[in-house]
């Protein structure tokens, strides 16, 4: 699958268009190696290698929005401290626990899985009201976390200006600009979107001319090891439709990876007879799975 994109950023280069190739944060720095080894120092006009932190910082330079203040991973602690300080009176069933220093990290990271899987304070607390009479230990609990959540916002608006992360703030930004308009946009090497990424790749499928990502998955095989790849293609398509953009599968059927005739290339061409890409386009959305 990776063959495939670099052969768009090849065209991307030739035909002088700029394009964004967006992996995963450990891959960045061996994938920007890669494409100045393959096509040269001049590929860096047109094409460039991002992460989606870096993209925030990318479109933040240009759009306005770096001055803002950031709160690291320290500072969400002391806020978080600070919050259960103050709900703890309120509290029952985390009324022992948010006096353990422990338990600061535990409750950030709750607040933190929250945002990551789309679900705000608001669906929590209703949640919890209609587990009530099935689990009221549960309802109490969430109730509580919410509390939590509420408190922690409400100590980050205070030091920041707005309880948002900075993915919640570049949405806003590609709301009001069109960053992405005139360009191709490539994302390959994940297997699966927090709902926060999946925001972010929405509004690039509005506004991109065309989107290609590359997922494990070969569109009907049913086995369990792309289990991952099948719900990530869900979700892509549902963003799709939802962006008014078409879609189109790119089967991969063959091997670049090892010499033909090897050991590993006939392993591997009977484990997975198929791959798949699917592109994106503003115009004609082209979902490439892989």
């Amino acid at each position: 699958k990776t063959h495939f994109i670099y052969s768009k950023l090849a065209e991307c280069i030739q035909n002088k268009t700029h394009s964004f190739l967006i992996v995963p944060e450990h891959a960045a720095l061996a994938t920007e190696k890669q494409i100045i080894k393959q096509f040269g120092n001049s590929s860096n006009l047109y094409t460039e290698v991002i992460n989606f932190k870096r993209l925030c910082n990318r479109v933040f330079r240009e759009t306005g929005g770096l001055a803002l203040p950031s709160i690291d991973q320290g500072a969400k602690k002391l806020l978080m401290a600070d919050a259960l300080e103050q709900v703890h009176p309120s509290l029952s069933e985390f009324k022992d626990a948010c006096l353990n220093a422990e338990f600061v990290q535990k409750a950030l990271d709750a607040v933190n899985s929250l945002k990551i899987n789309g679900v705000d304070l608001i669906t929590l607390d209703k949640t919890a009201g209609e587990l009530e009479a099935q689990n009221p230990s549960l309802c109490i609990k969430l109730r509580e976390l919410s509390i939590i959540g509420s408190a922690f916002d409400a100590n980050l608006t205070q030091c920041q200006g707005t309880s948002m992360d900075i993915y919640d703030r570049l949405c806003d930004k590609l709301s009001e600009y069109s960053f992405f308009a005139g360009k191709k946009v490539f994302i390959d090497s994940f297997y699966g979107f927090t709902y926060p990424e999946l925001k972010i790749i929405s509004h690039i499928l509005e506004q991109a001319d065309e989107v290609y990502i590359s997922l494990a998955y070969n569109g009907v095989d049913k086995d369990r090891i792309f289990e991952r790849g099948q719900k990530t293609a869900r979700l892509l398509l549902d963003c799709a439709t939802r962006c008014g953009c078409d879609v189109q599968d790119i089967f991969l059927c063959e091997n670049h990876r090892h010499q033909k005739e090897s050991a590993l290339y006939e392993f591997e061409k009977s484990f997975s007879s198929s791959l798949t890409i699917t592109r994106f386009s503003s115009l004609s959305l082209t979902p490439v799975l892989i």
